[in-house]
């Protein structure tokens, strides 16, 4: 699931360069973190 999203990422960023990629690398790894973070389970037996 994280490779499809990431891949999909890289292809909306369109990157022309190395450095470049590798910058959009880094952009869709933070925001699939963000998604993650957003997406997971609470647990609510700690409250």
């Amino acid at each position: 699931m994280a490779y499809s999203k990431l891949k999909a990422l890289l292809k909306k960023a369109g990157a022309r360069t190395i450095d470049a990629l590798w910058g959009a690398i880094a952009e869709a790894i933070a925001k699939i973190r963000v998604l993650r973070t957003l997406t997971a389970p609470v647990d609510l037996t700690r409250i």
